[in-house]
């Protein structure tokens, strides 16, 4: 019944005027039949009424030409009671934007996109009075994401006044995520895209190629456009602020949302396995702790459960990590998983049976032989894996300081286990058990003097990450 409507409104020729103004009919009177029936309701959701995300990413705007792509609407939406509008953090909204358009068509973003994009003067201000001046008298309610799981159904339920909602059961789960990175590239290779300047779009695994400057730009704009939106409606049941935002954030909020969450991250090789198994078998895990996966960093949580989280986790020296990673791939995870190489992986392992050979290539004065190690350490797992991916930076560990919770080396978790499980919040704490450790095969494989000064080089970010949690980060916050 959209056909015609979604196309971009200056695209539009004579016959696609006509398609929409038949769908726009077939709306009509569909609307018509449920309003007759009172014991009927029509919930439609549909989110390229506004615009695609094509339209967004070439004009490096908000849902541009908007009023022209409602107006065939009018005639059929003046039957509807309540819009409901979705709408989010600029930032996190334009990073999803582009993340969906390189993994479906485009080519990464340019520089002139990005600057284009951040000195756009169109908010979310602009769309809310646009979709007014269209539908002046047809009730509009603003929800910002990201939602409350566990509120979806009886909000919508309030909004809309169609009890079914409240039916609705809470799914904690991210839909429609993002491409990893491994996906984005794939994506731009069958298209014949380059994709070099991926990897540093995509810090802590999040497609985010916008600078630190440039996201305060767009953070502040959106602030300041946000505090506008709630200054211009009055109705406290028509914008209902995300459980994450920023102005949502007071100590009552607090109070009635329960201490922060606290983000338990999961760095390959560090312990992590051992935490998970053993915080298994507490019956009572407080409600904030949140025990992640290997797809958790420090910017997606910070996305997903909002600035004021916690974050907990485990390290250890770059060096003896890097063994570990490489001794755990090579053997695909066994005995305490079994997990296949991917092909890039069994490739790796091909030229290279051991991490000292590995390390030792990083150097190579043959570039065959250097090529194909720096494509072993893009290609292993929990090589890739690494701590850029998972903390990001030194600089955006101590923008967080205050936000963590938990650090510990691994070569001192055994000593602390006491503080860790108390700082993770639990109120009894679980015994060590031997059964939970990983039961690998201690094999010997020391690196010479050349594979560390090589490995120094190559992973410089790996150590001043590593040596800033040592030094700045103490073990247990209150």
């Amino acid at each position: 019944m959209f056909d015609g409507l979604i196309k971009r409104p200056s695209t539009r020729s004579t016959e696609d005027e006509e398609t929409a103004a038949h769908s726009a009919r077939k709306l009509r009177n569909r609307f018509r039949k449920f309003q007759q029936d009172k014991e009927l309701s029509l919930f439609v959701s549909e989110e390229n009424i506004l615009g695609t995300m094509r339209e967004c990413r070439d004009s490096c705007t908000k849902y541009p030409e908007l009023r022209e792509r409602l107006s065939p609407y009018a005639e059929a939406f003046s039957h509807v009671d309540e819009l409901i509008l979705g709408i989010r953090n600029s930032h996190h909204w334009w990073c999803s934007v582009l993340a969906y358009t390189v993994g479906e068509y485009a080519s990464l973003p340019t520089q002139p996109e990005i600057d284009q994009i951040v000195a756009s003067k169109r908010t979310w201000s602009d769309v809310i009075s646009d979709i007014q001046s269209c539908f002046p008298d047809t009730k509009l309610t603003v929800r910002e994401h990201p939602y409350n799981p566990h509120r979806i159904g009886p909000e919508l339920a309030d909004q809309t006044g169609i009890e079914t909602f409240n039916q609705i059961k809470s799914v904690d789960r991210v839909s429609n995520k993002s491409s990893s990175e491994d996906a984005l590239r794939r994506k731009l290779a069958e298209r014949g895209e380059q994709s070099e300047e991926l990897t540093s779009m995509m810090p802590g695994g999040v497609f985010d190629p916008f600078s630190a400057a440039q996201r305060e730009t767009l953070e502040t704009a959106y602030r300041k456009d946000m505090d506008k939106v709630q200054a211009v409606i009055k109705d406290d049941r028509r914008f209902h602020p995300s459980i994450q935002s920023i102005r949502s954030r007071t100590s009552k909020d607090k109070a009635e949302r329960g201490q922060a969450p606290i983000c338990l991250l999961h760095i390959g090789k560090t312990g992590g396995s051992f935490l998970r198994a053993a915080l298994s078998g507490v019956t009572e895990k407080p409600s904030n702790l949140h025990i992640l996966k290997h797809d958790a960093t420090l910017e997606s949580t910070r996305r997903r459960y909002g600035d004021d989280r916690k974050i907990a986790f485990v390290i250890r020296e770059p060096k003896d990590r890097f063994v570990s990673a490489f001794n755990s791939r090579l053997r695909q995870g066994r005995p305490a998983y079994n997990s296949p190489w991917s092909a890039a992986e069994a490739s790796a392992f091909h030229w290279f049976e051991d991490p000292n050979s590995l390390a030792e290539a990083l150097g190579s004065k043959n570039e065959r032989m250097k090529s194909a190690a720096f494509f072993a350490m893009s290609s292993i797992q929990h090589l890739k894996l690494n701590y850029q991916h998972f903390l990001t930076s030194v600089e955006a560990l101590d923008r967080e300081k205050k936000n963590v919770q938990l650090c510990v080396d691994l070569s001192d978790l055994d000593g602390n286990l006491t503080s860790v499980y108390r700082a993770l919040g639990l109120n009894t704490v679980p015994k060590a058990s031997e059964e939970n450790r990983h039961k690998a095969p201690q094999i010997a494989t020391p690196l010479s003097e050349l594979a560390q000064r090589n490995l120094h080089e190559f992973w410089k970010n790996e150590f001043e990450i590593y040596n800033f949690c040592k030094s700045e980060l103490t073990l247990t916050r209150s």
